[in-house]
């Protein structure tokens, strides 16, 4: 719980877009207790595989110095930062794939979205 467990409850505030801030706060939050819960149940049979408690302990030191550094090299500095400026940031540094990007008319007054995969800038 003083390790990584709370970035999920912390980021969410500033990660998600306001329009759908509430569903995926809600799911970034049931993953980490569902993770939390698996990372539980399977102790003793990681243990058993590792060779003992000691092992266990240096695995997860490694899963969370790991953790550690997706966080450092991969999510932006947000400390003094305005919401729509961090939004503005996810949008512009995010990959989506699939997503709607323009709208266009047929002759018979259909619509057509056009499908493109947007990559990121960072």
């Amino acid at each position: 719980m003083i390790g990584l467990l709370s970035i999920p409850w912390t980021m969410t505030a500033e990660l998600f877009p306001t329009e759908i801030r509430g569903l995926a706060h809600g799911v970034t939050i049931s993953i980490a207790h569902i993770m939390m819960f698996v990372s539980i149940q399977c102790y003793r049979d990681v243990r058993d595989l590792l060779g003992g408690a000691y092992a266990v302990q240096w695995f997860f030191a490694a899963m969370a110095l790991g953790g550690a550094v997706f966080v450092y090299v991969f999510l932006p500095e947000t400390h003094g930062k305005k919401l729509a400026d961090i939004e503005e940031y996810f949008k512009e540094n995010s990959v989506y794939i699939r997503r709607k990007t323009s709208v266009q008319r047929t002759e018979n007054g259909t619509t057509v979205g056009e499908l493109v995969m947007i990559t990121s800038k960072a």
